[in-house]
């Protein structure tokens, strides 16, 4: 589901800044990835709550009601 797509928008990031870093991923890392492994390599990744309770603590704090993780790449001169 596309970052426009959502119910909800983050507090961290919007939707547009989303968009962007996972098009620049598809972009420069995505593709080559794909190519090289010889089928569609991920574009999200799931943690345990375990692995981020931390986190889950501070986004609690800060009123958010749910979290979603993209792969990105960062333009260059970001």
């Amino acid at each position: 589901m596309s970052a426009k797509g959502a119910r909800y928008e983050g507090q961290f990031v919007n939707g547009k800044h989303v968009d962007n870093l996972l098009s620049n991923y598809k972009r420069e890392r995505w593709i080559h990835n794909t190519k090289r492994l010889g089928k569609e390599d991920s574009l999200s990744v799931t943690f345990g709550i375990n692995e981020m309770s931390e986190f889950m603590e501070v986004a609690r704090e800060n009123g958010a009601d749910g979290i979603r993780v993209y792969f990105g790449v960062y333009s260059e001169g970001f």
